[in-house]
């Protein structure tokens, strides 16, 4: 007898790893890209501006995802000592924050490519309801059971091609929103540490607590509301992309 909760779990964690690999490659050549553009040339020195998603993959980030809800990429590099100047400041809060941007442009493109495809198939508010019940590979495990109820929606579709795309584009939407909580948090502590140092050395002594338990309390504290924000940014300004389109 097949198994569908097994078949489903291989499934999305197929797609879910996919997702990620277009997801960091994208967003982590770009942040380096963008650094360099800002005047930092160490991402781009140090092989960050490649398509080559082995650059971009951080083991343990892509663990902690599908098992924990939270995880990250391999960090972009950044050198304050590159900005200075009466501008410093400013660029080098724009290396620093230009991901959680990248993240959510991507989520918005993602979200109106798949109201796009599929609006024919499910109502756009259906399909905005998917991203915000799609949960990681850990979700099947959770007797939530919004991973299944998703799927059940996926009945709609007469294509499995359109079921793998939808999924694919899902989870890029999640992924990014993720990510851009993430980030936003994560460099603004590497960001305050930054400024932090050229003020005073002394920050430098506790940077390794500082950028590594400071993060972790804020995202327990902060990370639903933010995620749920952030979302319902992307929702907004893709469902009036969607409706200016005539979707």
């Amino acid at each position: 007898m097949i198994n569908l909760s097994l078949i489903e779990f291989i499934f999305s964690t197929i797609i879910f790893i996919f997702a990620y690999m277009i997801t960091h490659t994208i967003s982590g050549s770009l942040q380096a890209y963008s650094t360099y553009l800002l005047g930092d040339p160490t991402a781009r020195q140090e092989g960050f501006l490649s398509l080559n998603p082995l650059v971009h993959l951080d083991p343990f980030g892509i663990f902690a995802l599908l098992f924990f809800g939270i995880g990250w990429f391999q960090t972009v590099p950044i050198d304050p000592s590159y900005f200075r100047g009466p501008w410093g400041s400013l660029k080098l809060g724009a290396a620093f924050f230009v991901e959680a941007l990248i993240s959510i442009i991507l989520a918005i493109i993602s979200l109106f490519i798949c109201v796009c495809s599929f609006s024919s198939v499910l109502r756009i508010r259906d399909l905005i309801g998917l991203v915000f019940s799609y949960r990681p590979i850990a979700a099947i495990f959770s007797s939530s059971g919004a991973h299944f109820n998703m799927a059940s929606l996926f009945a709609a579709f007469d294509s499995p091609l359109s079921i793998v795309i939808a999924y694919l584009l899902i989870a890029i939407v999640y992924l990014n929103i993720l990510i851009a909580t993430v980030s936003i948090i994560y460099n603004g502590f590497r960001y305050m540490l930054a400024i932090g140092a050229e003020k005073s050395y002394s920050y430098m002594e506790y940077a390794d607590y500082f950028t590594f338990f400071g993060p972790i309390l804020v995202l327990f504290l902060f990370i639903d509301p933010l995620i749920n924000y952030f979302m319902r940014v992307t929702e907004w300004v893709a469902y009036h992309m969607a409706f200016v389109c005539g979707v």
